[in-house]
Parts: C-alpha cells; sequence; structure tokens
C-alpha cells in the first residue's frame, strides 16, 4: 500500500457584499464632501506616515491657515465611523483649469515626533507598561484603553529620543504593532493576534491590482547582528545576535549598531535579538489596490487570495490608503514576524549618539567649570584652589568651595547633581536655594526634592588632598 502525502491549506469561504459606502470629509467639524475633487487618507502601524492629501474646489468661501482639524469618516451604513484624524498642516491655494485648494495634513501619530523623552527602564516592567508609563508621562489626551498585555521586557535608555521611536523600539522589543486611533486612544497588540473577519482581497472580486508587486526579498536579511555600546566610563559594550539556522540557509549577512546610549550588555542584547528577530528570514510582502475597504485597521490579519498566481494566506496589514471619489483602497502588507523595509528609515543611530545625561527630564541646569575662578565666591570660599583646570584644595585641612549665585528665571524644586573628576570619595555637595542663607544636603546622579527657590549656590566641601573636581552640573526643574 502506498500512502501519498497530502498538503493540507486552510482555506476560507468569502461571501462577496453587496454594500453601499457611505463617507464624508471633515474640517473642523464642517463637511467638504460636496467639493472633493480627489482625496487620501494612509493609516499604518507606527513605524510608517500616515498622511491625508485633500483637493476641493475652491470658491472662496473657506481660508485655512493650518492646524484645524481634518477627520474621514466612512463605513457601510451611514458614514459617521471616523476612520482617520488628524491636523491640517499645509493648506495652499493653486490655479490651472480652476481654482482649487490643496490641504495636506498628517495623523494624530505624527504628534509622537515632537515629543521627546528622557527615559531609562531596567527591564523590570514589562513592555506594555513601559508603554502606559510614557503615555502617562509624556502625553496629554492620548489614553492607553487598547494597550494589550506583553510578556516581554526590555532595558531602554532614551535621551531626548522622539516618542514616536521610543515606540518602535518597544514594539520590535515585544513583536507587538502599535498604532493611535481617531480618539487618541493607543492600539498595542501582538503581530498577528488581529484577525479582521470582515475584510478579505479577493481574486474576481475586490482585488484591483497587484502591479507593484507581491513576494519575497532576501536584500533585506540579516542574521548576524553586532551591537557596540558604551559603558559610563567609556568602554566598549559588545554583544552579537546570530542566527545560525538562517545562517545556513541564506550565508552569513551582518548588520552593525552602534548606539553609545547603549549603557550595558543587558539594553545591547535587547537590541540585538530584537533585530535578529525582524531580520533573520525573508517573508512574503507586497502591495495591493481593491475596492475601498472600510473596515480596516493597522495591523489587521486578513485573508489574500489569487489562485492565478497561487497566493494564498492571511496577512497583516501595515498601511493602507483610501482613495476617494474613487473608493479604492492600496494596502501594504506582511506577514507575522517582520515590519517590512517599506517603513519610514528613523534616524535612530543619530537621535541615540549621546549618554542619557537628563533622566529626571529637568529643564535647567548650573554648570560649573574650572579652567578659573570665576564661578567661586572667593569671599565664602576656603582653603581651595585652581590647578591645570581642576578645584583642588590648597592644603591640608576641611576646605569649602562656595559657588556664586545663580538666579533662575523661576522656583525650582527637583535637583540633580552630576560630577566629572578623580578621588571624589568623601567630597560632600551642598545645594542653596535661598542665596546661600540654609543649604540642603544632596547626593550624585539622584533626583533631589527641595523646597522650592529660584536663588541657587552649590556648596563643596573637600577633605582629601588628592581630590580634583573638573566639572559640575546642577540639573533643575
Amino acid at each position: 500500500m502506498v500512502i501519498i502525502p497530502r498538503r493540507e491549506v486552510r482555506g476560507f469561504i468569502w461571501i462577496p457584499r453587496d454594500l453601499t459606502t457611505a463617507w464624508d470629509i471633515l474640517i473642523d467639524g464642517v463637511s467638504v464632501k460636496a467639493d472633493v475633487v480627489d482625496a487620501s487618507f494612509t493609516h499604518g502601524i507606527i513605524g510608517v506616515e500616515s498622511p491625508c492629501e485633500v483637493q476641493l474646489i475652491d470658491d472662496g468661501s473657506r481660508t485655512y491657515t493650518g492646524g484645524e482639524v481634518i477627520e474621514l469618516k466612512i463605513d457601510f451604513t451611514d458614514g459617521t465611523t471616523s476612520k482617520w484624524k488628524g491636523k491640517l498642516e499645509q493648506p495652499k491655494k493653486s490655479f490651472s483649469s480652476a481654482y482649487m485648494l490643496k490641504l495636506k495634513g498628517s495623523h494624530h501619530q505624527a504628534e509622537l515626533l515632537d515629543i521627546m523623552v528622557n527615559k531609562s527602564y531596567s527591564g523590570t516592567s514589562t513592555d506594555d507598561a513601559v508603554l502606559k508609563d510614557l503615555i502617562s508621562t509624556y502625553l496629554i489626551g492620548y489614553t492607553s484603553t487598547n494597550v494589550a498585555s506583553a510578556t516581554t521586557s526590555g532595558t531602554y535608555s532614551w535621551n531626548e529620543k522622539p516618542f514616536y521611536d521610543c515606540i518602535i523600539d518597544i514594539c520590535n522589543n515585544a513583536g507587538f504593532y502599535c498604532y493611535v486611533d481617531s480618539d487618541k486612544d493607543f492600539h498595542f497588540f501582538e503581530r498577528g493576534s488581529i484577525e479582521n473577519e470582515d475584510e478579505a482581497i479577493v481574486w474576481n472580486d475586490n482585488l484591483l491590482d497587484l502591479s507593484d508587486g507581491f513576494g519575497t526579498d532576501e536584500t533585506e536579511i540579516r542574521n548576524k547582528i553586532k551591537v557596540y555600546g558604551e559603558d559610563d566610563a567609556g568602554l566598549p559594550v559588545i554583544y552579537t545576535s546570530e542566527d545560525e539556522s538562517s545562517q545556513d540557509s541564506h550565508g552569513v549577512k551582518e548588520k552593525v549598531i552602534k548606539d553609545t546610549s547603549i549603557k550595558n550588555s543587558s539594553q545591547a542584547s535587547t537590541v540585538g535579538d530584537a533585530e535578529k528577530a525582524n531580520l533573520s528570514e525573508s517573508d512574503e510582502a507586497g502591495t495591493a489596490t481593491t475596492l475601498i475597504m472600510p473596515l480596516l485597521s493597522p495591523g489587521d490579519k486578513i485573508w489574500i487570495t489569487n489562485p492565478e498566481q497561487k497566493i494564498h494566506g492571511q496577512y497583516n496589514i501595515i498601511q493602507f490608503t483610501h482613495t476617494l471619489p474613487v473608493e479604492q483602497t492600496s494596502v501594504v502588507v506582511a506577514n507575522d514576524k517582520s515590519i517590512p523595509s517599506i517603513l519610514k528609515e528613523r534616524k535612530q543611530a543619530e537621535q541615540r549618539q549621546e549618554s542619557l545625561t537628563n533622566p529626571y527630564g529637568m529643564k535647567s541646569s548650573y554648570n560649573l567649570g574650572f579652567s578659573n575662578t570665576d564661578d567661586i565666591d572667593s569671599s565664602l570660599s576656603s582653603n581651595v584652589s585652581i590647578s591645570d583646570g581642576y578645584l583642588v584644595m590648597t592644603s591640608a585641612g576641611e576646605s569649602i568651595m562656595i559657588s556664586n549665585v545663580r538666579n533662575e528665571s523661576a522656583d525650582r524644586t527637583y535637583f540633580h547633581l552630576k560630577v566629572v573628576g578623580d578621588y571624589l570619595t568623601g567630597v560632600t555637595y551642598y545645594v542653596s536655594i535661598d542665596n546661600g542663607s540654609t543649604f540642603n544636603s544632596i547626593s550624585l546622579e539622584t533626583e533631589t526634592l527641595l523646597t522650592a527657590g529660584s536663588q541657587i549656590r552649590i556648596r563643596v566641601v573637600l577633605t582629601n588632598v588628592e581630590t580634583k573636581i573638573k566639572g559640575i552640573a546642577l540639573l533643575m526643574r
């Protein structure tokens, strides 16, 4: 008896829809649908751009200056479901054969590029907890209702890094997707976990075009990731993450990440392992144009079938564009494992070349340098001098340096002291917020809460003749 192996492929039954699309475009709550010549609204997971472009007939009754709220509502019922909402950024008038208004805008997600993060996480919090903490710390008007739980945790160190890019770091580590909806609520979920049962791309029904291609691209594979960081002493941190199975199949393909914000091996492994997971295999991906699909959301998993070209499976929607009034949708798809190369390239290396110098989000600093005595109140200081750019003791015995007063523009309450030098053991530090009437003890590299004040002095007490202080920075808010 000969047993013939069978190949089983999961299928689905698609029932063609006989539904009428209802849509509207509003600017500051006022419908402009009647004058729309053409419009496109793009939405995707965080990591891709989500712009809009609308061209209207200019009848002289509308004047836009930028900053207006622009919104697309679309569904199969009454056109009241908000599927895209953001801000008008470039309103321009044009004329060729007719007077027109050309409007460009960005989804709410673009606001996340303008917010800088100064935060570090040691790996004790799960990735969903990290995201929720960032949202509550930095964003006003945003919610985290649809942030799903994650089992992963990462070690992160962000210094003046766009909120948007921090989310990409979290998503890559967790294997999740993230996007923001029209209500400014965050959706954070495992890749491939959201199956859309209301939409599909089906040959001989709603599929219009595959001309931009659908398949794999091995040029994007990277299966040996080298990560170089720098610890607080300036010494290198090195970590290598390899996928031997991928190397056996495709050969060794290397990628080097140099990032001085990576301060220890835990951070380096978080970055390297996440990048390896994303890049070690080539996955089917591509674009398709269809009849409009109003029920899509970023990251949805949908069926795509085209038996003429042996395309059949479920794929994630990375990005989609609704085009009106022709009522078509262009989608960019990939499988569960990775964010494909179509994502907007972020300048992450440039954003992360500094160490985390401001972990507590301070607003100003009082910096003391010792190339001369300009920062020292000589009348209040004793037994200290300047030598080769360092503050030193003049002779044995207690020595005190008190700085000149620094008048801040507003009261300061939180302080973070940083000191560079040699033989700093035994040095004690104090801060005054009232021009030296009282001094409060302060420790290095911690956030200290003091009574609010704006007349700042720094007091340093030295007891070791070998101590040499090169610089002091008091960060405040």
